[in-house]
């Protein structure tokens, strides 16, 4: 029995070093796949800048004045239907925050209401003992 669990740890340790071999060969095929990628991709993106400027080859920038400033964005945003806006912040981490706390504080501030009513109106449970 000695000799055949010598074998088969034998045997267990060829096949450890077979997944481990292949799992190595794996780990540089994708290490070169996502360099090949990356080269690929910077071509790509190289080639549509150079297809994207202008002929004389200077870079086409708009002039401060050509630019929209803050307050035509803000006009422009608040002119927008409600439903416009909410797709805008739909993204956006702290406008999500922000619509969460104004719902809550609104539910909080209901509750308080309708608590401070049901006060006034005397309504509740007497104890008569």
């Amino acid at each position: 029995t000695w000799g055949q669990e010598a074998e088969a740890a034998g045997g267990l340790a060829d096949v450890r070093g077979t997944v481990n071999d292949a799992r190595r060969q794996r780990h540089g095929d994708e290490r070169r796949q996502i360099t090949e990628l990356r080269r690929v991709a910077e071509d790509a993106a190289e080639r549509l800048q150079r297809a994207a400027a202008p002929p004389g080859g200077a870079a086409a920038t708009p002039s401060e004045e050509e630019k929209p400033s803050a307050a035509a964005h803000v006009v422009a945003f608040r002119a927008e239907p409600l439903r416009q806006k909410l797709k805008l912040l739909r993204g956006d981490w702290a406008a999500r925050l922000l619509l969460l706390s104004a719902f809550v504080g609104g539910a909080c501030a209901m509750l308080a209401l309708l608590f401070k009513l049901h006060s006034a109106m005397h309504c509740g449970v007497e104890c008569k003992a």
